[in-house]
């Protein structure tokens, strides 16, 4: 599967679901990265980075940064009308399903 194109006012990210419930983003908006990177910090099983320790640095950063995302329990909204995303991490499983409409399967 190609990862998937999203332009929100001036942010743009691409998101694809790996294997085994992880999906990615990968961003080079500043706002989206520092947001991302403040949930792996709070949320660091539900958003992953491919750094390991605490040693990051400005230029970690620069350009292009993938995350990745337990799928099942990151969420990525929008509000109709504002150029924004929101984000939302659920510390347990959330209590529904969501169902993929092209075949059906639970996703």
């Amino acid at each position: 599967m190609e990862p998937i194109k999203v332009t929100i006012g001036d942010k743009t990210f691409w998101h694809q679901m790996l294997s085994d419930g992880v999906a990615t983003i990968i961003t080079a908006d500043e706002k989206l990265k520092k947001t991302l990177y403040g949930l792996h910090r709070r949320f660091p099983d539900a958003v992953q980075l491919m750094y390991d320790g605490e040693d990051l640095c400005a230029e970690d950063f620069e350009g292009t940064t993938t995350f990745f995302l337990d799928a099942k329990n990151v969420e990525l909204f929008i509000k109709p009308g504002l150029d924004n995303v929101g984000i939302r991490v659920y510390e347990d499983d959330p209590d529904y399903e969501v169902v993929d409409h092209e075949d059906g399967e639970v996703i």
